[in-house]
């Protein structure tokens, strides 16, 4: 599991990045927070390219069930907050984890050479011809 992104390492990112100073760029971390906040609690939809599109979607009252108990019971109308990734961000996270995966097999490739090559010499198989 990756490490956690909060305002202080936002923060920190910006004054590095651009060159802000840290009150700067926490004015400027929490102002673009307090924009996207405000933004998605007055229902407009925010699109942030090659990120995502966070949406407020309207749920109408409902008939629901415990699943513990089988009991029905009645789920209020409610808001909730949808995020839908980008296909851009898709991208970069499947490539990600296909690097990701394919160091961890070649890792896996070389461990396993090593391990025959030492085999090789250590107990003289002669399966392995180098």
């Amino acid at each position: 599991m990756g490490k956690s992104v909060t305002r202080l390492s936002l923060v920190t990112s910006v004054l590095k990045r651009v060159g802000l100073s840290r009150n700067e760029s926490s004015y400027l971390v929490g102002f673009m927070i307090d924009e996207i906040c405000n933004a998605i609690i007055r229902e407009d939809i925010v699109k942030l390219s090659s990120f995502a599109t966070f949406q407020i979607r309207k749920k109408n009252q409902r008939v629901g069930r415990n699943p513990r108990t089988g009991e029905e019971l009645i789920i209020l109308k409610r808001r909730v907050m949808t995020f839908k990734a980008s296909g851009v961000l898709k991208k970069r996270i499947l490539n990600a984890h296909v690097a990701r995966n394919a160091k961890s097999f070649d890792v896996l490739i070389l461990s396993l050479f090593c391990l025959l090559f030492c085999m090789h010499f250590l107990y003289g198989l002669a399966f392995l011809n180098l």
